[in-house]
């Protein structure tokens, strides 16, 4: 993924997905102190009327940290059960990916 500034100046996280899917998403809230950060889509392949999400890493006594990522949504006229499998899908391998860099 790349961040990019789109016409208002807001940061826009641009994603290739492996299948050439792109997913553009803006950042909506960022805090160093909390680890946390959140995002709209902006385009992508859910088809909702709203989306936002917000990942945030939280520090446990053992040393080792546990990854939140929470999404709300409006489907819109999509089902909500294929729109939530659709949801999983995505942040699914992202945690994945995530894992595979900074071990579990």
């Amino acid at each position: 993924c790349t961040l990019e500034r789109d016409h208002s100046d807001s940061v826009v996280r641009r994603i290739e997905l492996k299948d050439g899917t792109i997913i553009l998403n803006r950042l909506t809230a960022h805090s160093n102190p909390e680890r946390s950060y959140s995002y709209a889509l902006m385009e992508g392949p859910l088809d909702v009327a709203f989306y936002r999400s917000r990942l945030r890493v939280v520090p446990q006594e053992s040393g080792h940290c546990v990854l939140e990522w929470s999404s709300v949504f409006d489907p819109g006229d999509s089902r909500l059960d294929e729109i939530k499998r659709r949801v999983e899908s995505l942040i699914g391998p992202g945690v994945e990916s995530l894992r595979e860099r900074f071990g579990s």
